[in-house]
């Protein structure tokens, strides 16, 4: 499928919408990461790349997957503030999330390409009934 203007301004909208929420969401957790465990702002992060996905393509849920990785582990897994994993654990589930969120993400995309075909086929299908009636 051929990148249209429109499918660039939608990469662009999701692109932001998934910055400013995974922002958004650190912003709100971050004050209670002492009694959280890192599975509960990474719970909601796919919901935001999910979101980001289905507003933006796959551009967007790549881009908001990556931005949540980093901030995940900037702002939620010890030591805080660095790119180290200092538990193994946490190194499993880490990755785990990068490939869930990006997982949730193209399953989205998908989705919602397959919903826009079938509306396009409909679609088509009207209008070549309408014209048969003319």
């Amino acid at each position: 499928m051929p990148v249209t203007r429109h499918r660039t301004a939608s990469a662009t909208w999701g692109i932001a919408a998934g910055v400013i929420g995974i922002a958004t969401t650190s912003a709100v957790l971050l004050p209670f990461r002492d009694s959280v465990s890192p599975a509960t702002p990474a719970l909601a992060y796919v919901a935001v790349v999910f979101g980001a996905a289905f507003l933006g393509g796959t551009a967007a849920s790549v881009t908001t997957a990556a931005v949540a990785a980093l901030a995940l582990n900037l702002s939620f897994i010890e030591p805080y503030g660095t790119l180290k994993i200092a538990a193994v654990e946490e190194i499993t589930a880490f990755v785990a999330f990068v490939l869930v969120a990006l997982l949730i993400g193209q399953l989205v995309v998908r989705r919602s390409e397959e919903h826009t075909s079938e509306l396009q086929s409909h679609s088509d299908l009207v209008c070549r009934l309408l014209l048969e009636k003319k």
